[in-house]
């Protein structure tokens, strides 16, 4: 996977097996199907230019070291921020600095970090109130 910037995660995989995309240096987004539930430990582990993550809101475990000596800056999650606290993240170190944007359709009224997609499908993230 020498030159893979970028993955859909499609809707019938379920889980993201151990190191299924260990050392992907050129790996900078990765987006999550409908049906995934669970990344497992070292899936990513040294995509150290992964920095963006699109996440479906069918997440329910990252387990630790998933995305060690990874990059993440920003995680698009397509669920509010309660539901995100409903998910299991082993060792959170791992995602610690990266930014959390929940999904909202319309433009939302309150405050926070919120992204829609756009006409063409590219994330977009709303103005904080």
């Amino acid at each position: 996977c020498a030159s893979l910037r970028s993955i859909n995660i499609p809707d019938s995989v379920i889980t993201i097996d151990y190191s299924a995309f260990m050392g992907c240096r050129a790996l900078r987004t990765v987006t999550t199907g409908n049906g995934v539930q669970t990344i497992e430990k070292q899936a990513f582990l040294g995509c150290e230019n992964l920095t963006t993550l699109i996440l479906s809101k069918s997440i329910k475990k990252i387990n630790s070291t998933a995305f060690t000596q990874c990059s993440i800056h920003s995680i698009y999650y397509c669920g509010s921020s309660s539901e995100w606290s409903d998910i299991y993240i082993g060792d959170s170190s791992n995602l610690a600095g990266a930014t959390i944007y929940y999904y909202s359709e319309n433009e939302p009224t309150v405050e926070g970090n919120y992204w829609h997609y756009g006409a063409d499908g590219e994330v977009l993230i709303w103005d904080a109130k």
